[in-house]
């Protein structure tokens, strides 16, 4: 059994401005309490200029040890540039305990510059073209990762989207990881290539297609991933959406080929009230998800959730051997926005 508390305080400063703060509180009955605070600040300095920061510390009890993570960024937009430059760093064991963090013991710096030439022609409205760099070390200065990125972000005349991709990347990889039992990456260094292109069809059209192709050097091996989705939005209230992904990882030491579908239903019943329904199956895990929310905003920044999720199929079995129950649950979750 276990008890959740969160506390969140925004305020805005100036024009644009904002800083906030923190509390969360994890209780495991039986076991430790995980706490967690911080403060975030979002601040402008100029009507391009934009400064980004948050500090936070965990702390398990009884008796667990402080940890802390902090970064620092600037971001600067104009419509024809921009770009955006950041550290972050956190430490081995931040854990809040709440929520997720997805990498400890890292110092990351990132940075990113865009130009968005706009010849607004027949076929080609705009292009953003990024350039992408992260550099990640652990925090006794041990490389672990670096990435290169080259994007073209192409928007059409007719509000379809068209994007180009080329990556550079470095892994290191200080143990062994293991897809399944007869699967295994060794450790070492990695040097990886990649490229994606993908397409998406305007919104402003009731049916809409999306479609996608991915490759990259995967280790010592590769990954090709695809994909297609369709779309369709009969009135203001109603929208469906249905997709297919493929992943095909080929390693020296065999294969592993996993596909998704996903249906995605949305409904409005007005501004306030909303249904949004996931349903998804995996073919690798034999899962087949269904995901539930009703979302009723009853005052503005403040809402009511009723959330229900499912899980049913084996993973030693497959799709025809039946679909019994793994777990269900219901979430009911409210928030409240104080102005101060």
């Amino acid at each position: 059994q276990s008890h959740f508390s969160v506390v969140r305080l925004n305020r805005d400063v100036a024009q644009r401005s904002k800083i906030g703060m923190i509390f969360t509180n994890r209780v495991d009955h039986g076991r430790e309490q995980q706490q967690a605070y911080g403060a975030d600040a979002n601040l402008w300095l100029s009507n391009p200029m934009v400064f980004q920061s948050f500090f936070a510390q965990t702390q398990t009890s009884p008796g667990g040890a402080t940890k802390t993570a902090w970064k620092l960024g600037l971001d600067f937009t104009k419509d024809h540039w921009g770009w955006f430059a950041s550290h972050m760093a956190i430490d081995e064991g931040f854990d809040p305990g709440v929520g997720f963090v997805l990498r400890s013991d890292i110092r990351r710096s990132f940075a990113t510059f865009r130009v968005s030439p706009q010849p607004n022609g027949s076929f080609l409205r705009r292009t953003n073209i990024f350039q992408n760099f992260s550099h990640l070390t652990n925090l006794a200065g041990r490389l672990q990762d670096w990435d290169y990125r080259l994007t073209f972000m192409n928007e059409l005349a007719n509000g379809d989207n068209l994007i180009f991709g080329y990556g550079r990347l470095f892994e290191r990889l200080e143990q062994n990881f293991g897809f399944r039992s007869n699967l295994l990456i060794r450790s070492g260094d990695y040097n990886n290539n990649l490229l994606q292109a993908s397409y998406q069809s305007s919104a402003k059209h009731k049916l809409t297609v999306s479609s996608g192709v991915f490759w990259r050097e995967f280790y010592d091996g590769e990954l090709f991933a695809w994909g297609a989705g369709l779309g369709y939005r009969p009135n203001a209230h109603w929208s469906l959406r249905a997709g297919y992904d493929r992943n095909q990882v080929d390693l020296p030491q065999g294969e592993l080929n996993t596909d998704l579908f996903a249906l995605r239903v949305n409904y409005a019943y007005n501004t306030k009230l909303f249904l949004n329904t996931l349903v998804q199956y995996n073919s690798e895990t034999n899962e087949l998800s269904t995901n539930l929310r009703l979302n009723f905003i009853h005052s503005p920044g403040s809402d009511l959730f009723i959330v229900y999720n499912e899980s049913r199929g084996r993973e030693s079995e497959n799709f025809s051997d039946g679909l019994p129950s793994r777990n269900r649950e219901v979430i009911l979750k409210f928030t409240r926005l104080f102005r101060l």
